[in-house]
């Protein structure tokens, strides 16, 4: 059984969140189709919607609305590195762009270890 799988803790670092983590690929080109037509703000809204999307989610303790929580996360996270990168890109020159990434996630990698003590 599914449920009795996903309830399990190995189940889910080993294999549920490497599966559904992987999956942001697959949204990948849908956020440089809305990139394109749409522009950075509309991504960002999405980005938004998506990361309130999961806050509302995290609250229910249903487990299928958790797997749903941990789906929405993922998009949510293709939506946000994908408008980055892409933003990076395309307003600075490109033989600065490896570090500005780095220089970037170097301050997102601080910001996050400021949760853990």
């Amino acid at each position: 059984d599914l449920l009795s799988q996903v309830g399990d803790p190995q189940y889910f670092s080993s294999t549920l969140y490497p599966m559904v983590g992987s999956a942001t690929f697959l949204f990948t080109p849908f956020v440089a189709q809305t990139l394109e037509e749409q522009g950075f703000y509309q991504v960002i809204g999405l980005s938004i919607l998506s990361l309130q999307a999961t806050i509302v989610l995290v609250i229910v303790p249903d487990l299928w609305v958790q797997l749903l929580t941990l789906t929405a996360y993922c998009i949510a996270k293709s939506f946000l590195y994908t408008g980055f990168s892409s933003f990076i890109a395309l307003n600075y020159p490109i033989q600065h762009y490896p570090q500005l990434v780095a220089i970037c996630l170097t301050a997102s990698l601080g910001v996050g270890l400021l949760n853990f003590p």
